[in-house]
């Protein structure tokens, strides 16, 4: 929410809600789509969150045009 995608810039993520028992991992794909007039770099913060907050992110770089 404080760090909303860059205008025309689409994110899925699948699954979208995982659920996940202590000692578990799951396999989370994000797919980050820049708009078709888009050449360039651009970083793209992902993050996770749990019920009591943060759990952790990584930073993805989208190229195009590169």
């Amino acid at each position: 929410g404080d760090h909303p995608l860059t205008t025309g810039f689409t994110a899925t993520v699948n699954p979208v809600s995982p659920t996940l028992a202590p000692s578990e991992t799951v396999v989370v794909k994000v797919l980050v789509t820049p708009p078709d007039s888009f050449a360039g770099r651009q970083r793209v913060n992902v993050n996770a969150f749990h019920q009591n907050g943060f759990a952790g992110g990584v930073t993805l770089e989208v190229t195009k045009g590169v």
